[in-house]
């Protein structure tokens, strides 16, 4: 069992790691959310805020998902729709990563 640091996860909301990709300066970080009870792939822009990019439930997808964001971000891409709480998705708005 993986014992996650406490001050990088202080509610416990973070499980298995899927991915953690650095690329150009951009993090690109997918696994398990136990808010969403969900794989979760994010990316953390330049100045540290997260935009959470794409929620799946199966472990394989969420594979497929990360290598897929870490592609576009490699690629240029620079424009996102970030996701809010997935039972709110009339918040969810397109952003640019700073």
């Amino acid at each position: 069992m993986k014992i996650i640091n406490f001050l990088k996860n202080p509610l416990n909301v973070r499980g298995e790691i899927i991915g953690n990709n650095n690329v150009d300066g951009f993090i690109i970080d997918t696994c398990w959310t136990n808010d969403e009870n969900a794989y979760e792939t994010a990316i953390r822009c330049k100045n540290e805020k997260w935009l959470v990019v794409e929620r799946c439930i199966k472990k394989d997808e969420a594979i497929k998902m990360h290598k897929k964001y870490v592609k576009e971000v490699k690629e240029g891409k620079r424009k996102f729709k970030h996701l809010f709480w997935s039972d709110m998705p009339e918040f969810d708005e397109e952003r640019e990563l700073c």
